[in-house]
């Protein structure tokens, strides 16, 4: 992932520039993806940890 971002991100800043006049459109977008694709992961990694958790409530449960 780090490779890809690594070559995506320089390219798509270079092609903004070259089709805005200036760096500012292509870093943004990129602040602005990175910003969206953190809060995903922050979401999808609360979800499954409250279903881990309810799934060992429910194991303990069957124990006892």
């Amino acid at each position: 992932m780090g490779v890809t971002g690594g070559f995506v991100a320089p390219f798509f800043v270079g092609y903004m520039k070259d089709l805005t006049g200036d760096f500012e459109t292509g870093f943004l977008v990129i602040a602005i993806f990175g910003m969206v694709i953190s809060t995903l992961f922050y979401i999808v990694g609360s979800r499954q940890q409250r279903v881990r958790n309810a799934s060992n409530l429910v194991a303990d449960a069957k124990d006892h």
